[in-house]
């Protein structure tokens, strides 16, 4: 099944779809160049229900060189709830992908909205959600293509709080 998300409305946007996603998920990995304390803050509760229930949460982004990257206030606020953060040194990271899985399905937010509040509740951001069980055809793919991230990310990068996903 597909269905696409749009920041609609205060109550139909990237940020309701996640947090959804998030209050069953067991496994999480979230990718995105950007990453900013205010995208972190609108999904604290969430976050912290994950962690709390026992889900591994983790998240990459972009080193941060530039400011509209990677806030390290940011990387603070996940380390502080039980997030692992792995930060990409080595190229550069532009996909964006919100990846959850619930005993044998799995879900994907594949498109445009970074970690950072603008994407997640007001900006003009196109996702496609895409469900369906672990190991079929997509999944696979999309897997894959997390393997393929991690799989680029040397061994001393800097990963903080609980190694992940």
């Amino acid at each position: 099944m597909i269905e696409l998300i749009i920041n609609e409305s205060k109550h139909n946007n990237h940020l309701t779809r996640v947090g959804q996603l998030l209050e069953a998920a067991s496994n999480v990995v979230i990718v995105s160049g950007w990453l900013k304390k205010e995208g972190v803050d609108v999904l604290k509760s969430a976050l912290l229900a994950a962690v709390g229930r026992g889900a591994t949460v983790t998240v990459y982004s972009n080193k941060g060189d530039r400011a509209e990257e990677t806030e390290q206030v940011a990387i603070q606020r996940l380390t502080e709830l039980g997030v692992s953060h792995v930060l990409v040194r080595d190229f550069y990271l532009h996909s964006k992908i919100y990846y959850f899985e619930q005993g044998d399905r799995y879900t994907a937010l594949i498109g445009s909205a970074n970690l950072t509040r603008g994407a997640l509740c007001s900006n003009e951001e196109l996702s496609v959600e895409v469900s369906g069980n672990l190991g079929d055809t997509q999944h696979t793919q999309i897997f894959a293509y997390l393997a393929r991230v991690k799989a680029r990310i040397p061994a001393k990068a800097s990963v903080l709080a609980r190694v992940a996903g």
